[in-house]
């Protein structure tokens, strides 16, 4: 019993621990899954998004000249590569000051306002049609919340790209203090412009790190193109999706944790569902397998496994039919020595009740009694086996054919030499 109780705790342990397996395996495919989905279609939908601005601007301004007009009056000035040159390299040493921390030393303050003058240079070249198209760069900013606008050309500067319109600075502070038109921008600064004029398709790159300030930032370069398909110039969009992100992932996490506290539930329910199903009923039947094993084959099966359609079911009867054939087996021999105890070998069990082993176990019981009769026969006297009530259990070959003109009440008679008593006296 003690290797059948410790059985019995193996196979819960076992179903349990099989049930929480596939169910863990089930929740980090579904999490993982969900996560990647989830990622793929904020990534989709936040692409879709950051190209708004710069459909929205085409749509207004569809003859791109009106913004190339731009890059070639800044062309026009004889200074400008000189003076842009000149820019780029007072940024850099700026942007070098910048990465330290303050106080920055004095020639800072020079550098900058060196930038600012030269900001000023092209303020000139801003006419209504300037502004016209920098208000509408200003509402669109507004109206899809990204962080800000700005359009930039190659104006044939080597190592720079020139900006010619630069919401950020003016739509968040009012102050313009460089980005402004006609500064210039380094191209390290803005790799993926370069892949905009070397394939002419838009670029979206997302939670790319920023230089001059710290976190992520996604972009977007919508190619502007002549009528010829020649790129004059790109439109950049700016957004932080940090924000959204961190949202995101507390999304994913608080899913996930959902996901695994209905993962808990769902195991403990389908354990209770098995104990009930599974579990109890082959406790039952391995009890009643002992009980077999102990010798005792009147124990019943349980009506509810019985009638179960399933395996389960199919299971308790074929136990009830081992039962029941063991039963019988037990009773037939019982019956078979009772005959045999009282001298009756000419019985012989019944066979042809059972099958296979059990059959034939039957079957040699029978053989072994036609070997007694055989050897009974053989005796040369007449031989005949009574019961206790004197009635005649068996007789051999001898004493049947001495005697078999004589009924039995003759026979009593003539043994005992008694004419007057009846049957049973004469017994």
């Amino acid at each position: 019993m003690k290797l059948i109780n410790k059985t019995k705790s193996s196979i819960s342990l076992k179903l349990l621990t099989i049930i929480f397996v596939c169910i863990i395996i089930f929740t980090v495919s579904l999490t993982v899954s969900s996560s990647i989905i989830i990622h793929s279609t904020f990534e989709k939908l936040y692409e879709e998004k950051m190209f708004i601005p710069g459909r929205t601007l085409l749509a207004q301004y569809r003859d791109a000249s009106q913004f190339s007009r731009y890059v070639e009056m800044l062309k026009d000035r004889e200074t400008f590569i000189a003076d842009s040159e000149r820019y780029m390299a007072i940024r850099e040493l700026v942007e070098g000051y910048e990465k330290g921390e303050p106080p920055y030393p004095p020639e800072y303050d020079l550098l900058r306002a060196e930038m600012v003058a030269y900001s000023k240079l092209f303020n000139d070249l801003k006419d209504a049609k300037y502004n016209a198209i920098f208000k509408s760069l200003l509402e669109i900013q507004m109206a899809t919340g990204v962080e800000s606008i700005y359009i930039v050309a190659d104006a044939g500067i080597e190592d720079g790209y020139v900006f010619l319109f630069n919401t950020f600075y003016q739509g968040y502070t009012g102050v313009i203090l460089h980005d402004d038109y006609g500064t210039v921008a380094l191209k390290s600064h803005y790799e993926d412009i370069d892949k905009v004029y070397k394939t002419g398709e838009m670029v979206y790159v997302i939670d790319k790190p920023e230089i001059d300030r710290q976190g992520k930032i996604s972009h977007s370069y919508t190619p502007v193109a002549d009528g010829y398909g020649n790129i004059v110039a790109v439109i950049g969009v700016n957004t932080n999706l940090e924000s959204i992100g961190k949202q995101m992932n507390y999304f994913l996490t608080y899913s996930g944790v959902i996901t695994v506290s209905i993962s808990v539930l769902i195991i403990v329910t389908m354990f209770f569902m098995l104990q009930r199903t599974i579990l109890r009923p082959v406790r039952k039947l391995t009890d009643i397998s002992a009980e077999i094993a102990n010798g005792n084959v009147t124990v019943e099966i349980p009506e509810y496994v019985l009638e179960r359609s399933d395996e389960m079911g199919v299971l308790g009867n074929s136990y009830e039919m081992m039962r029941d054939a063991l039963e019988k087996l037990i009773s037939n021999n019982e019956e078979l020595f009772k005959d045999i105890n009282i001298g009756r070998i000419s019985t012989r069990g019944n066979s042809e009740q059972f099958s296979g082993f059990f059959a034939k176990l039957i079957e040699n019981m029978n053989e072994m009694l036609d070997e007694i009769g055989v050897y009974f026969d053989s005796i040369p006297a007449a031989l005949a086996i009574l019961q206790p009530n004197y009635d005649i259990a068996y007789s051999n070959r001898n004493f049947k054919e001495t005697f078999a003109s004589y009924s039995r009440e003759e026979f009593f008679r003539g043994l005992l030499d008694d004419e007057d008593g009846d049957y049973d006296s004469l017994k």
